[in-house]
């Protein structure tokens, strides 16, 4: 039987040039120009993994990016597709999702095609491969997000952790998910940033050594809970949430959570190390060894429209005791939970849900949600996204997913 090969890789993707938009905030105003990027604060990457077992592989790639297109995200499959023989329905591109950094679309940011960057770090990726082993593991995160929409509902703490080392123990690489919106820098932030992600990937390097990749969960309904948020709820003022939930009174000078300024890199480097230290202490806990079971992946187009056609992707992936899920935008904390005890029953202990992947289609809202509204609804209808969105992209993919072998 054929060995298990992984490899990492990575290239840098902070933009060459200034002056050009950051996405993310709506609010963004500077000078005549809105959100235009001042200077560098901290570098962006394309970071990618690549895995084989004979005629089975994929590629998974996360962009220090707020989201990323269906069109890019083309354009970087048939590259490395081209470069590689890897199949284009067996890369997946995620995203971060910071609020800090560039659109992929605007070719002026980069002297270089971004499509071409972000395949060089996937190429890098295959062509690193050795003979490997892995472990995948869970830890949890607690007191550093809230719920956006309603400050009583939950979050998500899990934290995933997939650990690959080669066959003689040395470490390749760590890929963690975590669902957290990356907006801990506001909308007053000009700076070029990864945000909270960037320093939660240099505290695992630092301890660990290799290759950490970021994929976000669940969190299009979780806001980080900074010492910002955490002095604003103190300060007695009424505080309105994304749903127009009012908790503490309705008073003079509320608060609103969707406005979101005053967040430090101070504040930001406290949340990445929470993330990195939990990350890290799973990851040191974990013994890898040979998968049990080949890679896989699976691929699913399903209408996204209320009224009409258009079709987008849904995506999984998995090795050994560990799968996952993707979506093409911004997955509640509801759906991720509920996806991820899904495929549970399909006998994988480690789940993950993966958003912002493929394409950047916003949020991608539950139904029970639309009876509530709020501002991810509004923005969903604007799209003219089905309720019944959620309902089909599990339909879509969950008859394409491999039973564990140990089930």
């Amino acid at each position: 039987m054929s060995s298990f090969e992984a490899g990492f890789g990575r290239v840098e993707i902070t933009p060459h040039n200034m002056n050009l938009p950051l996405l993310g905030y709506g609010t963004r105003e500077h000078g005549t120009r809105i959100g235009n990027a001042q200077a560098v604060h901290d570098p962006l990457w394309a970071r990618a993994m690549a895995v084989r077992q004979g005629d089975a592989a994929w590629a998974l790639c996360a962009l220090d990016l707020v989201g990323v297109d269906a069109q890019t995200v083309a354009q970087v499959r048939g590259q490395v597709a081209q470069r590689t023989g890897l199949k284009p329905e067996a890369i997946l591109i995620s995203t971060i999702h910071t609020h800090s950094g560039p659109r992929a679309q605007e070719a002026a940011n980069w002297n270089r095609p971004f499509s071409t960057l972000v395949a060089d770090a996937i190429v890098e990726a295959w062509e690193g491969r050795r003979p490997a082993q892995a472990a995948c593991g869970a830890g949890v995160l607690y007191g550093h997000s809230i719920n956006r929409r309603w400050l009583d509902r939950p979050v998500d703490p899990g934290v995933g952790v997939l650990r690959v080392d080669t066959v003689t123990g040395e470490l390749l690489g760590v890929v963690v998910n975590f669902g957290l919106h990356a907006v801990v820098l506001g909308g007053d932030n000009l700076l070029i940033s990864a945000d909270y992600v960037g320093y939660a990937r240099d505290q695992v390097e630092k301890v660990m050594g290799g290759t950490c990749l970021f994929t976000n969960g669940g969190g299009a309904d979780v806001n980080p809970l900074t010492q910002t948020v955490r002095r604003q709820l103190a300060e007695g003022r009424p505080f309105v949430t994304m749903t127009e939930a009012h908790y503490y009174g309705e008073g003079p000078d509320p608060i609103y959570i969707e406005e979101r300024k005053g967040g430090t890199f101070a504040e930001a480097e406290d949340l990445g190390r929470a993330v990195g230290q939990e990350v890290t202490r799973v990851a040191l806990g974990l013994r890898t060894a040979p998968p049990d079971g080949t890679p896989w992946s699976a691929q699913a187009w399903v209408n996204r429209l209320d009224q009409g056609e258009d079709l987008i992707e849904t995506q999984a992936m998995g090795v050994g005791n560990w799968a996952l899920v993707s979506q093409p935008g911004e997955v509640f904390v509801e759906t991720a939970l509920a996806i991820k005890a899904r495929l549970r029953e399909f006998g994988y202990p480690y789940p993950w849900l993966v958003s912002y992947a493929n394409d950047w289609q916003g949020y991608l809202v539950p139904e029970a949600a639309y009876r509530e509204g709020g501002y991810e609804v509004e923005r969903a209808r604007t799209k003219g996204q089905s309720p019944k969105l959620q309902e089909r992209l599990w339909a879509g993919i969950s008859p394409l997913l491999p039973r564990h072998p140990a089930a």
